[in-house]
């Protein structure tokens, strides 16, 4: 597929770099490690957030 994908002459060549395309892009959505440590990842970014933040009684927030 590499091959192909490199060969400009090959009337392949456009469909194999839209084929490498797609499975880069799958490989990337398989691997995302975002996806599945994401609540970690937020509440380690939010959570210096909210210690920062103070709620009145009327529910109004505040930077301190």
């Amino acid at each position: 597929m590499l091959l192909i994908a490199s060969n400009k002459e090959n009337n392949n060549q456009m469909w194999a770099c839209a084929i490498l395309r797609v499975m880069h892009t799958i490989a990337h959505i398989n691997n995302d490690i975002s996806i599945k440590f994401f609540p970690e990842i937020q509440n380690q970014i939010l959570n210096r957030i909210w210690e920062s933040i103070y709620v009145n009684s009327e529910g109004e927030k505040f930077f301190w």
